[in-house]
């Protein structure tokens, strides 16, 4: 509660610092540019944006508290379709509160997210309200990117090819498969979709390198149709001061690892026989086709997903989502009679399995994941050579094990 509190508290000073036209008609779309010291690129992606064919929108600028002279670059602009709103702090790099912000001012019944570092075609938009009046089934749209360096040169390759993600008839279940192998293929700058749609999701508020994916997996969740295009209305720069760059790639890999199991969760929320069947059908040995003829398909689904992640020996967070949403189907009654008749699965078996897990190798990895890194310090800085010194010392523990040695967790 003292947490609802807290934002309703940010969200009024946002109102009050906002400042917008609420009478007239509304724009057809709401664009987002949220910034943070982007004084190198901002000008050029909001000129991007205000140069758009399609000229029935709002373009909503986001200061995250910067230090430098964006904040001046953005009042720069002389545009009556311009919403300027002030964050009184910065939460950091993207994520929920920003998105909130937006969707408290923004009236479009589009909405439109952009990087403060990147390029708009100028026919994005148009060809965006063409594909949504062709396709009334669909509410998400995606084109592809161009990769683009700091100067803005072409780096002769696109976002999708990149990925090896083939649009071709792909469908939500394709992009949830993918999301679950690990490979982000959904790119936000070149996103759009319906308001109506984000009105109907929770935001998470934390969420820094998996906020997207969450997102777009909660707005399918909630009923959303994607489609795509292959042509590329986006220029994607990439340059030594985003998160994910080289630069950043070890902390990126810290906070993926915690929010992995966000997104298991996510996952597991949703679980049933359809998305079962198209994230691990050609994984695993399961006979999914013998629970098709079986009620509870769902309970059934969810405990073969907890088992497929139990399956990943060497990944920590999957073995430790596996034993947790065993545990918590175990917590049900008419479940626990489910797996006890259809696989003779009982919470005596449960407790046999994770009571027979060696994380004696893991710990210093746990320590590593859950305590900010490598004996207590951080991956900053460590490097390939130092984290391979760290690996070979976990492996010389585990076979030569130290007199002091604890009882692994």
């Amino acid at each position: 509660m003292a947490t609802r509190k807290v934002q309703k508290q940010l969200n009024e000073k946002i109102r009050q610092k906002t400042t917008y036209v609420k009478k007239g008609k509304r724009p057809e779309i709401s664009v987002l540019i949220p910034y943070y010291n982007d004084e190198d690129f901002l000008s050029q992606s909001i000129q991007s944006v205000l140069d758009q064919s399609y000229t029935d929108f709002e373009l909503v600028l986001i200061n995250h508290a910067c230090t430098d002279s964006s904040r001046a670059i953005a009042h720069s602009f002389n545009d009556k379709r311009i919403i300027h709103v002030d964050l009184p702090t910065n939460a950091g790099a993207g994520g929920g509160v920003i998105f909130e912000s937006f969707l408290n001012v923004a009236r479009g019944e589009y909405l439109k997210l952009f990087c403060a570092d990147d390029l708009l075609h100028d026919n994005f938009l148009e060809e965006a309200m063409i594909f949504f009046k062709k396709n009334p089934d669909k509410s998400i749209f995606f084109t592809d990117m161009n990769f683009i360096d700091s100067d803005g040169k072409n780096e002769g390759h696109s976002w999708f090819q990149y990925r090896g993600f083939n649009i071709n008839d792909a469908d939500e279940y394709d992009v949830l498969r993918n999301y679950f192998h690990g490979n982000s293929i959904l790119p936000l700058p070149a996103s759009i979709f319906k308001r109506s749609l984000a009105d109907k999701i929770e935001i998470d508020y934390t969420l820094v390198m998996e906020f997207d994916v969450l997102l777009w997996m909660r707005l399918m969740a909630a009923g959303g149709k994607i489609g795509f295009s292959d042509y590329c209305f986006v220029d994607y720069r990439v340059h030594q001061n985003q998160t994910s760059s080289s630069g950043h790639k070890n902390k990126a890999y810290v906070q993926s690892a915690f929010e992995q199991e966000i997104i298991l969760d996510e996952f597991m929320g949703i679980m049933d026989l359809k998305l079962l069947e198209s994230i691990v059908l050609n994984a695993i040995v399961f006979d999914v086709n013998k629970i098709v003829k079986l009620k509870n398909k769902d309970v059934l689904a969810k405990f073969l997903y907890a088992r497929f992640l139990l399956k990943n020996v060497n990944n920590f967070p999957y073995q430790r989502c596996g034993y947790k949403y065993i545990h918590s189907l175990f917590q049900d009654e008419n479940a626990r009679n489910i797996l006890l008749n259809e696989y003779n699965y009982s919470i005596k078996d449960f407790r046999h399995d994770y009571s027979s897990l060696d994380l004696s190798i893991n710990s210093d990895l746990l320590s590593y994941f859950y305590c900010g890194g490598f004996r207590g310090g951080n991956l900053n800085g460590l490097g390939i050579k130092g984290l391979a010194k760290e690996v070979l010392r976990l492996v010389f523990r585990k076979l030569v094990p130290r007199k002091d040695k604890l009882i692994p967790l």
